[in-house]
């Protein structure tokens, strides 16, 4: 067993963590901005739309297994920078697909670009580690807060970039991937500069609990799942109906950076909250914000010129997927013994990508059984349960 005894610098590590997460989000917005446009115009089908997603949910999920444990084993560090340069490859492999035509290596690079997301995902964990235990909410806020800068610029190069695609030869949508190459590489670098964050005890990395009998709360994965099925599975099919509209990219990509700035812009507001009224009142909060936002979105997007009313409930939703994250990680770290953390939040990222994944694949046949009125109630229902069951467990959580 290795264990990591340097002692950190606990100013530049925080720094440069927030930096990465701020350059590795632009990159994140590839996926969610541009691949189901891409999908869309590799095949003439809207209901290829949600397969980028899902492959990036896929991959996110199934990079938990190897990053998660580089952080158990070496350090904060090494595994986000195995997840960062597995981003990379994706980005390069979506290139290459677009520029073929090949929707298999298209959705091959976006399961692999699904390992930057966890990395994304996994510093706001990181982010926890330089703080006492009373002070990682808002360390998770800021750490997400950090992510908004990129993952709200991200979009809005949507046009620009796919202007430098087709002068390359490749499909607009391609556009943001190309992006995606070197915002990766350099959120990589700053990374490799980073202090590692201080060893956990010795009992963290060898705790001899099974995964399986760690004891995550129910209310976490609850909230932690809903949440990103709702807002995964919404964006993959909305976007591109506007697009179909007659929303044009530049138009569609304005729409997605607002939603990703509800998304990570209100984190460490969110996380005062928490602090101030309760995580599972501020669960409970975002789940009915969630059921408002993806139900308003997909009433409204797959009419003609409804697309200012859809914009405003993907606002909505961002902001719901917002509060429901802050509040479920507050949740996981504070109902989980310090022995076993790092495997909670590897459970903890696994029900999110499966939870994502699982929205994305169902979606596909319910677009095309029930359009998106069928997605949509469907969302609206999954987040009115969560609300109604997080209502009655007030007062037995913090």
């Amino acid at each position: 067993m290795i264990v990591d005894t340097r002692q950190p610098s606990r100013t530049g590590a925080p720094v440069l963590l927030y930096a990465a997460q701020a350059v590795a989000a632009v990159g994140m917005a590839a996926g969610g901005s541009a691949g189901g446009l891409l999908a869309t115009d590799l095949t003439g089908s809207a209901a290829a739309a949600v397969l980028p997603l899902g492959a990036i949910a896929v991959g996110a999920t199934v990079a938990v297994l190897p990053v998660g444990a580089t952080m158990r084993w070496r350090s904060r560090k090494a595994g986000l920078l195995l997840g960062l340069v597995g981003a990379v490859a994706g980005a390069v492999a979506v290139v290459a697909g677009a520029r073929l035509a090949d929707l298999s290596l298209v959705l091959a690079g976006n399961a692999l670009l699904g390992a930057g997301n966890t990395a994304v995902m996994f510093g706001r964990y990181a982010a926890a580690d330089f703080v006492p235990a009373e002070a990682r909410t808002r360390a998770v806020g800021a750490a997400l807060t950090a992510a908004s800068v990129g993952a709200v610029l991200g979009p809005n190069l949507l046009g620009p970039a796919g202007g430098l695609a087709v002068a390359a030869g490749l499909p607009a949508a391609a556009g943001l991937y190309l992006l995606a190459v070197p915002a990766f590489g350099i959120a990589a670098l700053l990374v490799a500069r980073m202090p590692a964050p201080a060893a956990l005890p010795v009992a963290a990395r060898s705790d001899p609990t099974p995964t399986a009998r760690i004891g995550l709360p129910p209310l976490p994965v609850l909230v932690l799942g809903g949440a990103n099925a709702t807002m995964v599975t919404t964006m993959a099919v909305v976007p591109p109906a506007m697009h179909h509209h007659g929303w044009g990219l530049g138009m569609v990509g304005a729409v997605v950076s607002a939603h990703v700035a509800a998304m990570f812009g209100f984190s460490s507001v969110t996380a005062r909250l928490c602090d101030t009224f309760g995580a599972v009142t501020v669960a409970a909060a975002g789940a009915m914000l969630s059921a408002v936002g993806a139900l308003g979105a997909g009433l409204t997007a797959g009419r003609p010129h409804s697309g200012a009313a859809a914009a405003g409930f993907l606002l909505v939703l961002g902001l719901a997927w917002n509060v429901q994250l802050v509040s479920g990680t507050a949740l996981l770290l504070a109902r989980t013994r310090e022995s076993a953390r790092r495997r909670a939040e590897d459970l903890g990222e696994i029900i999110m990508g499966t939870a994502a994944a699982a929205g994305t694949l169902l979606a596909a046949p319910l677009l095309g059984v029930a359009g998106l009125t069928g997605v949509a109630v469907a969302a609206f229902a999954l987040n009115a349960g969560t609300a109604l069951v997080l209502n009655r467990s007030r007062g037995g959580l913090p």
